[in-house]
């Protein structure tokens, strides 16, 4: 299953009240390094998997983005 955190969560919830999960994915964004820190600290916290991925080209193929199986 795939928790999508979403903006509100990442930006104002402390790590401690996110959605448990076995792999985190974050991406990191320019200007935001804080939100990064917040993620690996989550792992820490959580003990969930970490990958670091560096230069990643994101293609949206075959992505139903509008699907009822996506939880927000």
């Amino acid at each position: 299953m795939i928790v999508y955190f979403g903006d509100r969560v990442i930006l104002e919830e402390p790590i401690e009240r996110w959605p448990i999960c076995d792999c985190l994915i974050a991406f990191h964004s320019s200007g935001y390094g804080y939100l990064l820190e917040k993620a690996e600290a989550y792992a820490a916290l959580r003990k969930s998997a970490r990958c670091k991925l560096v230069n990643v080209n994101i293609q949206n193929k075959g992505i139903n983005w509008s699907s009822d199986k996506n939880l927000y």
